[in-house]
């Protein structure tokens, strides 16, 4: 599977006009992680929140399931979209060096060894374990900033490129494998860590945006582990 590489990727848009019934897609699961992938890698910039405004993406964001995730998630950024304008990006840039980036610790540390270490660790033992996992199953990793390899951004990247080749009717021979491999992604690295990091975001967001987009990454995990047929044994791993 040496074609998946994690890359800056464009933000989704989509040109629905209504909502679909209820449903899970592996597409629009692909699409989302990728835009998810943009709100968590970097800081927001004006252009690409013009652009989800533009396209009314809380209007049509997929609902996988009628959860309460997802309606609190599309509310909140539903309400934050409608009254943006360019004057409020930094107060937008603040709250993600608050929450994900900051000088002193974020508030919601996006890298998964630092839940799963009591020292808060970047580049443990969970990140090793990762590194070997991708290299094992032929993902590189093509990175244009220096980030640890479980920064929650990378891990949608790679999330996002799995789904498309499970979509993708030209690489059926690949569906099965990719599905094994999102399947141990998540179960053995992502959600060890994914609840309190999630929990601390919703918390400590200053921004209905920031409070919105992982109320909305919440409920897709939910639905990829469902999907999926995760066991709900899973466990936190983090001892805080």
């Amino acid at each position: 599977m040496t074609e998946l590489k994690q890359t800056t990727l464009s933000p989704m848009t989509s040109t629905r006009s209504e909502k679909p019934a209820a449903v899970f897609d592996i597409e629009e699961a692909a699409g989302i992680a990728k835009l998810l992938h943009n709100v968590y890698f970097a800081y927001p910039s004006a252009d690409f929140i013009n652009l989800l405004a533009q396209n009314e993406i809380s209007k049509t964001w997929h609902m996988f399931a009628d959860s309460e995730d997802y309606r609190l998630g599309v509310s909140h950024l539903s309400s934050y979209l409608e009254s943006w304008s360019d004057d409020k990006l930094t107060e937008l840039m603040l709250d993600y060096g608050d929450l994900y980036f900051g000088a002193s610790m974020p508030l919601a540390l996006p890298w998964g060894s630092c839940w799963l270490t009591e020292q808060r660790l970047l580049n443990d033992t969970s990140t090793h374990e990762l590194l070997r996992f991708y290299g094992d199953h032929g993902i590189e990793l093509q990175l244009d900033k220096n980030q640890p390899a479980d920064h929650i951004g990378i891990f949608l990247s790679v999330i996002s490129q799995l789904l498309t080749v499970m979509s993708d009717p030209t690489k059926e021979s690949q569906h099965i494998e990719s599905k094994q491999v999102l399947t141990l992604l998540l179960s053995n690295h992502l959600l060890t860590w994914s609840e309190p990091f999630l929990q601390a975001s919703i918390d400590n967001a200053k921004t209905e945006f920031y409070r919105g987009m992982a109320l909305l990454l919440k409920d897709l995990l939910n639905v990829l582990t469902t999907e999926l047929n995760i066991l709900s044994a899973v466990h936190v791993k983090s001892r805080h």
